[in-house]
Parts: structure tokens; C-alpha cells; sequence
């Protein structure tokens, strides 16, 4: 019984995930600056970015709203958060934030790429 109710919330699985280009730079300057510390760190990072990912991609609902109409999704093991929304055809993620950064920055990142968006100035469609 336990497999039939993980597959039913499975069926929440959203197939297009969206990166855009702030949200890549951001991790990929993540994962410099770790790797630059610790050989493998970097690696590390980017498994837990690609599990809360996926969690996000299961399950988008799961984190709360921070505002209007993003949520926040806590990065497993690093202080970090992704910024997202997501209706019913694709996820966007928007920006993928160290905590110590001013909250402020977020704000105007996700209302800037949001408005970008419209122009199509992504970089990146998993589907």
C-alpha cells in the first residue's frame, strides 16, 4: 500500500522545468566557488540543487508562497533557496540564492526575469 500512495503523488509531476539565465549563473557560481574549496564539494552542490530539483518537479506545491506567487525551496545541506512558480503546463525556476544575500535582491530578480520572461529570454527547458 505504501508504493500505490507514492506513485499517486507522483501524478503531480510537472514534465517542463525552466531554468532561466540568472537562476544558472547563480548556480553555476556555487558550484566554483565550492569545488574551488573542496575538490568534489562543487559536485556535492550540484546533486543537492538536482534533488530539490526534482523535488520540485514531484511535487511543486510542497514549498510555501514568500511572495505574490513564488515559492521557496531550501537546498539540502548548503544555505541556499531556489525561487520558483509553476502553473499547469511548466515550473520556473527564477533565481537560486545564498541566505546571507539581501532578500531584497531576490525580490528584483524574480520580477525582472517574470517580465523577461514574456520576451522569452530563457536559457534553459528540461522537458
Amino acid at each position: 500500500m505504501g508504493r500505490c500512495k507514492s506513485q499517486n503523488l507522483s501524478t503531480s509531476w510537472l514534465d517542463k522545468l525552466t531554468i532561466l539565465i540568472a537562476a544558472e549563473l547563480d548556480i553555476i557560481e556555487a558550484y566554483d566557488w565550492y569545488e574551488g574549496r573542496e575538490f568534489g564539494l562543487g559536485a556535492e552542490f550540484l546533486r543537492c540543487i538536482d534533488a530539490c530539483l526534482n523535488l520540485i518537479q514531484r511535487h511543486p506545491n510542497t514549498y510555501q508562497i514568500v511572495h505574490e506567487t513564488y515559492r521557496r525551496a531550501t537546498i539540502r545541506r548548503f544555505p541556499y533557496v531556489a525561487f520558483y512558480e509553476f502553473n499547469e503546463q511548466e515550473i520556473i525556476i527564477y533565481a537560486v540564492f545564498h541566505c546571507s544575500q539581501d532578500p531584497e535582491k531576490w525580490h528584483s530578480a524574480c520580477n525582472s526575469c517574470s517580465l523577461r520572461l514574456k520576451d522569452k529570454s530563457i536559457i534553459l527547458t528540461i522537458t
